[in-house]
C-alpha cells in the first residue's frame, strides 16, 4: 500500500524541501508543469511530459523521504461535483485509452460500450472507494488526508491566487503568472450542473464523496459548486506520522515495525479516521501473520471493525462470519 500511494502522489525534493501530494483531475498537470520549473528550470522544457518520473525533478520513493518530517507539504483540491464530471468526460466519455481498458475490465463492459454519468456514478458508488481509479478516486484517500496533514491545501478554484503563495512562502518565489497546462482539460466547471438532473445520481455523489466534502470545506449544494472550499490557509507543523511511515518503511525487524505501528497508532488517537484506523489494523494484521494464535486473536478482537471496513482490510482478515446479505460489497 505505501509503495502505492507513494508512487501515485508523492513528488518530493529533497533541496527545496518541498513535497506536492498529487492529486488527479486537480490541476496536477499545471502545477507540476510550474513546480519543476521553479525548482529545476535547467532541466525543463515546455515540451517536457510532467508526468515522466525518470526525468523529473521529484522523488516518488518512500524510503527516501528521511527528511520528510520537517519537509513543506502541500496539495490541491476541487469540488467533488466538478472533479467528478471532469474525470468522467475526460476518461470515460472521451479519451478511451488506458483508464477505459481498466475500467471496462472491472465492470465487465465492452470495448465500445456507451455509459451515461448516471450509469458511471451507479458503477463507481458500488464499489470500494480505495479500488477506484485515481482520477476519480475520494480526494483524502489519494491524499491519505487526514494521516497526512499538508502546510497548504489550495483549492483548483483559486488556483490562481493560491499557487503563488505556495511558491512565495515554501520557495521564495515571488510574481510571475502561472503557466496553465490542461492537457486532459475538459470544462467541466461550465458544464458540471448539467449532469445532476437525476437525483439518485446527487445521492450518490453525496455519499460517495461525503468525506471530501466534509475535510475541505464544499458545500453539497449543487448551486455553490463553482465555490471553493474553505482550507486555503498556511499552517506550520512537523510531519511525524509521515516520519513513521518512512521508518516502517525503512524497518527490517517485525517486532520493530509492529512498535512503529504503536506509536502511529498513539499518535492518531481515539478519534482517528476510518481511513488511518483500516490502515493501522491492517499493518498490525499483516505483521501478525507469521502467528497463526496472534493473528486469530486480533482478528477475533476486531471483528466488527473488520465487517465495516475498506476492500484491503477484509482481503487481509480473509473468510469472516456471514454479516452482510450475500454479494453485499464492502465499502
Amino acid at each position: 500500500m505505501l509503495k502505492d500511494f507513494s508512487r501515485r502522489t508523492i513528488r518530493a525534493n529533497k533541496r527545496k524541501n518541498i513535497i506536492y501530494l498529487n492529486n488527479p483531475k486537480v490541476g496536477c498537470s499545471t502545477i507540476k508543469s510550474n513546480l519543476w520549473q521553479a525548482i529545476s528550470p535547467r532541466t525543463y522544457d515546455r515540451e517536457t511530459d510532467v508526468h515522466d518520473l525518470e526525468a523529473s525533478p521529484f522523488r516518488t520513493a518512500i524510503r527516501y523521504l528521511g527528511w520528510a518530517e520537517a519537509a513543506n507539504i502541500f496539495t490541491f483540491v476541487r469540488n467533488p461535483y466538478t472533479r467528478l464530471v471532469s474525470g468522467y468526460l475526460d476518461k470515460i466519455a472521451g479519451n478511451r485509452k488506458d483508464v477505459w481498458r481498466w475500467f471496462s475490465k472491472r465492470y465487465g463492459l465492452s470495448d465500445d460500450a456507451e455509459v451515461s454519468f448516471d450509469a458511471f456514478v451507479e458503477l463507481i458508488h458500488a464499489d470500494r472507494p480505495e479500488r477506484l481509479d485515481p482520477h476519480w478516486k475520494p480526494q483524502h484517500l489519494n491524499l491519505m488526508y487526514p494521516f497526512i496533514r499538508p502546510n497548504f491545501v489550495g483549492h483548483l478554484e483559486s488556483m490562481d491566487q493560491d499557487l503563488p503563495k505556495v511558491f512565495a512562502r515554501f520557495l521564495e518565489v515571488e510574481g510571475g503568472e502561472i503557466e496553465k497546462r490542461a492537457p486532459h482539460g475538459t470544462g467541466a466547471r461550465k458544464k458540471a450542473s448539467s449532469f445532476f438532473d437525476n437525483s439518485e445520481t446527487v445521492s450518490r455523489v453525496r455519499e460517495l464523496y461525503a468525506t471530501d466534502f466534509d475535510y475541505f470545506g464544499y458545500s453539497r449544494d449543487l448551486d455553490q459548486m463553482k465555490r471553493a472550499g474553505t482550507m486555503s490557509e498556511f499552517h506550520q507543523h512537523p510531519h511525524t506520522r509521515l516520519g513513521l511511515l518512512v521508518r516502517l518503511r525503512n524497518a527490517d525487524d517485525r517486532d520493530e515495525k509492529l512498535g512503529i505501528i504503536d506509536e502511529i497508532e498513539k499518535l492518531s488517537g481515539p478519534g482517528q479516521d476510518k481511513f488511518t484506523q483500516n490502515w493501522i489494523l491492517f499493518e498490525k494484521l499483516r505483521l501478525s501473520r507469521g502467528d497463526r494464535s496472534a493473528f486469530a486473536r486480533l482478528k477475533e478482537e476486531n471483528l466488527e471493525h473488520i465487517e465495516d471496513g475498506f476492500g484491503f482490510l477484509r482481503r487481509m482478515s480473509g473468510d469472516l462470519p456471514a454479516a452482510r446479505p450475500a454479494g453485499a460489497m464492502a465499502r
